[in-house]
């Protein structure tokens, strides 16, 4: 389970509402509307999407992510669907 504020550190510092930062803070968890905002797109943009809204930045400032800065909030999103995530059964 996530817990708030998730602080991540971004592998290539990005700018967030204006200011170059390495860190981007997830401040709430995803609610109803957050999943209604991501009905019908893509992976990629659910990620934006629900980066913008959980942490409290412009869309625009997540769209201008570098790919690996994408792959960081893509894990934290995963962190906070954990049973969207395959059950580790111990066999191989």
């Amino acid at each position: 389970m996530t817990t708030l504020p998730k602080v991540v550190k971004l592998p290539i510092p990005a700018v967030i509402l204006g200011d170059l930062s390495d860190t981007l803070t997830y401040s709430r968890k995803p609610q109803f509307g957050d999943l209604k905002a991501i009905d019908g797109a893509g992976d990629i943009e659910k990620v934006i999407i629900l980066t913008a809204r959980l942490a409290g930045i412009p869309q625009s400032d997540v769209e201008k992510f570098d790919v690996e800065n994408l792959e960081v909030c893509s894990q934290v999103i995963g962190d906070f669907f954990p049973a969207s995530r395959p059950r580790k059964t111990g066999v191989k």
